[in-house]
């Protein structure tokens, strides 16, 4: 039966009736709004942390970023030198080789 067809035995039994209702719909609208704003103020301070993480992350990166520079830089570095020594060896090896050939040589001349 829809509220407004009811039938009350009396006008006080009807106004009993709409202050209950009332005051439940009112309780119900409160809790709603509760839930609401304890929502509202956990999602704002879900909103901070997740920045706060993101700048965190974000200063990671850029750290990494910096830090994955400055060991390719290192790297080539090393390189450089590593194919430096490795041109000098391969220059003295020739050299003692040319003067080990130049020797016997010599020593066959004579």
């Amino acid at each position: 039966m829809a509220e407004a067809e009811r039938n009350f035995a009396s006008v006080e039994d009807e106004v009993a009736y709409w202050k209950k209702r009332a005051a439940v719909l009112e309780q119900e609208n409160k809790d709603v709004k509760d839930e609401f704003d304890e929502f509202r103020e956990g999602s704002r301070e879900l909103e901070q942390e997740m920045e706060v993480q993101l700048e965190q992350d974000e200063a990671k990166i850029k750290e990494f970023r910096s830090l994955t520079s400055r060991l390719q830089r290192e790297n080539e570095q090393l390189k450089e030198k590593l194919d430096h020594c490795h041109n000098q060896y391969q220059a003295q090896v020739s050299l003692k080789a040319y003067f080990f050939v130049c020797t016997k040589q010599m020593s066959g001349h004579k």
